[in-house]
């Protein structure tokens, strides 16, 4: 089946945010100064763009071929609880979170409900499964110039929800150098 192309509409409001309720109050749909944006594969945008040196750009080099390691990073699912500004920090949390029950851990750390790919007691699970050990204690890349510590297993769904080993090698390893 062949799909048609969608029609994308476009329109911009500035102002106040009194303002602009003021106006969103006043307007519908069919009143709005709808600008209509052309897209083409592989960017469909949301906004009109100058695409005046396209050709030009086109020729650069892409980024999955600069970057050819590419995820979504590593996923804690709970920073709060997994990554701590200071590494002598992370092993008396490690310790601490071990020895309470599930719902004891959940409440004292505010974890909330359970994710798909972060449980407490998968997450507990992993740290038990060996010897707590300082060397475990990783300085993690967090985000830009900002470097935390954390407690590395490599176990996915563990204390770590997706650790993505390929990715997090390379941020410790950058972590480490600093």
């Amino acid at each position: 089946m062949k799909h048609s192309p969608a029609q994308v509409l476009h329109a911009e409001l500035w102002g106040t945010r009194e303002g602009k309720y003021k106006q969103l109050a006043e307007a519908d749909v069919s009143t709005t100064a709808w600008s209509e944006l052309s897209s083409a594969t592989p960017f469909y945008l949301f906004k009109q763009q100058d695409i005046t040196f396209q050709e030009e750009y086109n020729q650069g080099w892409a980024l999955r071929d600069i970057f050819p390691e590419n995820s979504v990073g590593v996923v804690s699912a709970r920073d709060s609880l997994t990554m701590l500004f200071r590494g002598e920090d992370v092993l008396t949390r490690v310790r601490d979170f071990v020895s309470l029950s599930v719902e004891d851990a959940r409440s004292k750390y505010k974890l909330g409900a359970d994710a798909r790919d972060w449980k407490v007691e998968y997450a507990q699970k992993d740290l038990r499964c060996q010897p707590i050990v300082a060397e475990r204690v990783m300085p993690i890349l967090y985000r830009p110039f900002d470097t935390r510590h954390t407690y590395y297993t490599g176990q996915s769904r563990g204390f770590i929800g997706q650790p993505q080993q390929r990715v997090m090698n390379q941020m410790i390893a950058v972590a480490m150098s600093d």
